[in-house]
C-alpha cells in the first residue's frame, strides 16, 4: 500500500510538471510585400517573413535571400526594439532570429519595419497571425508607421498573391503621378480586390492580423511641474532680453523696416506665451534676440570692436563648456545634448566670423557675430535642467558608443532607401548632417552623437512623408502624428521620465502647424525620435518574457519519467529480495 501510495504521488507530480504552462521557443511567419528594381522600373514582389524566438541574450539575426537592395539588418533590429518597447518588455534575454525568402532581389531596407514589429509582437504574446493580411511602412519611436515607395507595385502583388487586405501608411492613399495628377490606390486596390486601409499606429494595424489585441492603459499627459516653471525661467530670460534688445536697436538707430521680422517674432512669441506654449514663446523670442543682435552689431561695431568680442565670446564659451555637469538622468542626459548643441553651432559661428572679417565681409560677419551670441545664451539658459530630476540611470561608455552607431546606421539606412526615389543631389544636406554626427562619434562625443543622428533620422523621415503627397494628405499625417506623440509622452511620463526636448518639440509642432506645415512635421518627427530615447537604455523596462526551449523541457520531463521507472523497479526487487529472505528464515526456524 505504501508502494502504490508513493508511485500516485510520483505520478501526480510528473502530470503537473507536463501542464505548467510554458513559454516554449516559437515560430511565426507572414507575408512580406517589397519591390524589385527591374531595366522597366520597379516590381512588386511577395516574399516569406519568417521569426523564431528562442531563449538567449538579446540578439538578432537576420537571413535574407537574395540579399536585398538596401541592408535590412539595421531595421530588422530596430523594428525588433520597437516592438518591445511597445509591449514593455526587456527582451535581452531572448534571440530572434529573422528569415527572408523572395524570388528575387528586393530593396528591402526600412519598408519592411512594420511588418517586422507586426510579427514581433505576435510572436512575442504568442498570438496566431490571421491570413491574407500584409502591411507596408517603416516603423518609427514610439510605434508610428511612416511612408514608403513602390504602392502600387505592391498592392498588385498583394492581389496576385491572394492578399485580401493591405494596411499603407496614413497618407498614401493619393499618389503623384508622373503626368502631374493624383492617383488613388484604394480604387486601385478594389479593382484588384484587396481592401486597401491607411493606418499611421502600431495600435492601429495590430487588430488587422491579430484577434487579440494588447490593451494599452491610457495615461492623462501631465506636464512635469519642475518642467513647465523651469522652461517659464527660460522664456522669461530670452523674452526679457527681447525687450532689452529692441531698446538698444532703436538707440541705435536701426529703422523700423528692418526691425519688422523681429517685431512680427515678438507677437508670435507672445501670443504662444498666452496659450500656454512656453517652448514655442522662448523660441520665437531667441529667433528675435538672434535678427535684433546681428543688426547691432553690424551698426555699432567696427572692425576691431567686433575681433575683441569674438575674441572675448570664444573664452567665455569655452569656459562654460568646461565647466558642465555631468549627466546622471535622462533629463540630464537631453540637458547636456541641447546645451552642448547650442554651443558647439554658436562656436562654429564665432570661427565662420572670424573667417568673414579676415576676408573683409564685415556685414557677414557681424550677422555671424550677432547669431552666435544668442546660441550661446540660449545654452546658458538650457543649462538650468540640469539637475531637475531624480532618477538615476546608468550611462556607460559603451553603451553611448553603442546607442550613437545605432542611430548613426538607423539614419544611414533611411537616407540609402531615399536615393531609390530621389536624386542623391537632393540629399547632400542629409549626408553633410549625418558626417558631423560621425565626426561626434570619431570623436567620443557620444551624447551629441545620439542626439545629431536623431534628428537627421527625423529629418529624414519628414522627406518620406512629404514624397509624392499634397499639403492636405501631410497635414493629415501630422494631425495624427501629434495624437500619437502626446499618447506617447504620457506613456513616458508615466515611466517617471519626461522628455523635455521631445514635449519641447511636440509643442512646437503644434503651435506651427496652422502656418508652416512642413517645420511642424519636421518637429514632429524630431519630437518622436527624441521622445524614446529610453529604448536605447533599457533599464527602465519593466517585464521580462520566459521563453524556454521545448527540446530542454522534454529531455527534463524524459529525465523524471526514466527517474520514476526506475524507482519502481528498484523497490519492487528490493521487495522481492527481502521477502524471499524472511521466507528463507522462517523455514529455517520451522
Amino acid at each position: 500500500m505504501l508502494l502504490l501510495s508513493s508511485m500516485k504521488r510520483l505520478t501526480l507530480l510528473f502530470l503537473l510538471i507536463l501542464i505548467i504552462p510554458i513559454v516554449e521557443s516559437r515560430t511565426g511567419e507572414m507575408k512580406l510585400l517589397a519591390v524589385s528594381q527591374t531595366p522597366f522600373g520597379l516590381q512588386g514582389n511577395l516574399a516569406n517573413l519568417q521569426l523564431t524566438i528562442k531563449p538567449g541574450s538579446g540578439r538578432v539575426f537576420i537571413d535574407s535571400f537574395p540579399l536585398t537592395k538596401v541592408d535590412t539588418q539595421i531595421s530588422t533590429r530596430f523594428a525588433k526594439e520597437v516592438a518591445c518597447n511597445y509591449l514593455n518588455l526587456d527582451c535581452s534575454n531572448i534571440d530572434f532570429f529573422y528569415v527572408i525568402r523572395a524570388r528575387s532581389s528586393i530593396v528591402g531596407g526600412p519598408s519592411a519595419g512594420a511588418a517586422l514589429s507586426v510579427l514581433t509582437i505576435g510572436l512575442l504574446k504568442g498570438w496566431s497571425i490571421k491570413e491574407g493580411v500584409a502591411i507596408t511602412g517603416t516603423i518609427n519611436s514610439g510605434g508610428f508607421i511612416g511612408p514608403v515607395g513602390g504602392l502600387k507595385e505592391k498592392v498588385k502583388a498583394a492581389s496576385e498573391g491572394g492578399i485580401k487586405v493591405v494596411l499603407v501608411p496614413r497618407g498614401s492613399i493619393y499618389l503623384n503621378a508622373s503626368n502631374a495628377t493624383t492617383f488613388n490606390i484604394t480604387e486601385y486596390g478594389k479593382e484588384l480586390g484587396v481592401r486597401v486601409v491607411e493606418v499611421s499606429h502600431l495600435d492601429e494595424a495590430l487588430p488587422y492580423f491579430y484577434s487579440k489585441a494588447p490593451q494599452k492603459t491610457q495615461h492623462e499627459l501631465d506636464i512635469d511641474p519642475i518642467y513647465s516653471n523651469t522652461m517659464r525661467r527660460l522664456a522669461s530670460l530670452l523674452c526679457n532680453r527681447t525687450k532689452k534688445l529692441m531698446e538698444v536697436a532703436i538707440e541705435t538707430g536701426i529703422n523700423e523696416s528692418s526691425l519688422e521680422d523681429a517685431r512680427n517674432l515678438t507677437k508670435e512669441a507672445s501670443l504662444a506665451l498666452s496659450q500656454d506654449q512656453i517652448y514655442s514663446g522662448a523660441s520665437f523670442c531667441f529667433g528675435a534676440n538672434a535678427k535684433l543682435s546681428q543688426l547691432i552689431a553690424w551698426k555699432s561695431m567696427n572692425q576691431s570692436q567686433l575681433a575683441f568680442e569674438l575674441t572675448r565670446l570664444k573664452a567665455e564659451m569655452l569656459n562654460f563648456k568646461s565647466q558642465l555637469p555631468e549627466y546622471h538622468t535622462l533629463t540630464d542626459l537631453e540637458t547636456y545634448t541641447v546645451v552642448i548643441e547650442r554651443l558647439t553651432e554658436a562656436l562654429e559661428y564665432v570661427n565662420k566670423s572670424f573667417d568673414a572679417l579676415f576676408g573683409e565681409r564685415f556685414k557677414e560677419a557681424s550677422f555671424h557675430y550677432g547669431y552666435a551670441r544668442e546660441r550661446f545664451y540660449s545654452a546658458q539658459s538650457w543649462a538650468q535642467f540640469f539637475g531637475t530630476s531624480t532618477l538615476n540611470q546608468d550611462f556607460e561608455v559603451s553603451k553611448m558608443e553603442k546607442s550613437c552607431l545605432q542611430k548613426i546606421s538607423e539614419a544611414d539606412e533611411r537616407i540609402d532607401y531615399l536615393k531609390f526615389y530621389i536624386p542623391p543631389l537632393f540629399l547632400t544636406g542629409l549626408e553633410d548632417d549625418l558626417k558631423k554626427a560621425i565626426s561626434y562619434y570619431d570623436n567620443g562625443d557620444y551624447e551629441l552623437c545620439l542626439f545629431k543622428a536623431s534628428k537627421v533620422k527625423a529629418q529624414a523621415n519628414s522627406v518620406l512623408i512629404s514624397m509624392g503627397s499634397n499639403k492636405e494628405s501631410i497635414r493629415e499625417v501630422l494631425e495624427h502624428m501629434l495624437v500619437y506623440i502626446r499618447s506617447n509622452l504620457a506613456e513616458q511620463t508615466a515611466r517617471r521620465h519626461f522628455p523635455i526636448v521631445g514635449y519641447s518639440y511636440f509643442e512646437y509642432s503644434n503651435s506651427l502647424k496652422d502656418t508652416q506645415i512642413a517645420s511642424a512635421l519636421l518637429y514632429a518627427e524630431f519630437a518622436l525620435e527624441l521622445s524614446n530615447l529610453d529604448m536605447y537604455f533599457p533599464d527602465y523596462r519593466a517585464k521580462r518574457i520566459a521563453i524556454y526551449d521545448t527540446r530542454m523541457i522534454s529531455v527534463l520531463c524524459i529525465g523524471i519519467l526514466i527517474g520514476i521507472v526506475l524507482g519502481y523497479a528498484i523497490t519492487r526487487i528490493s521487495i522481492k529480495t527481502h521477502s524471499g529472505a524472511r521466507g528463507t528464515r522462517s523455514g529455517k526456524k520451522r
